[in-house]
């Protein structure tokens, strides 16, 4: 049990920090957008506010208003494949069923 326990505090990928940060959903302004055939449309940004984690389920807001929902297939961080993006990681964020055309530099990526 302890070493689990340790395991969990020093080798998780959430920051033992970032525990409870705070209530507000977490978001991700857009700044780049790639359509990459064979996997879809990547967004990328840094995530604020909170954790964001594969299979979440987010709004797209344009001008504050939701424009189309999606839900997270995948994130990456320098060609590393993650699970779970920490507030303040810069990340790539695969979007299900958007094209690129739907989703430009400045749109917010925020979670349900």
């Amino acid at each position: 049990e302890e070493v689990d326990a340790y395991n969990k505090r020093h080798h998780s990928r959430v920051h033992p920090n970032y525990s409870n940060i705070n209530n507000e959903s977490a978001k991700l302004v857009v700044e780049d957008v790639f359509s990459i055939t064979g996997r879809g449309t990547i967004v990328t940004g840094k995530v604020e506010n909170n954790f964001i984690k594969v299979n979440d389920e987010v709004d797209v807001l344009r001008n504050g208003t939701v424009i189309t929902s999606s839900v997270i297939i995948g994130l990456e961080v320098f060609r590393k494949v993650l699970d779970i993006a920490n507030p303040n990681d810069n990340v790539g964020v695969l979007l299900r069923n958007i094209k690129s055309n739907d989703i430009m530099r400045g749109d917010v990526v925020q979670k349900r």
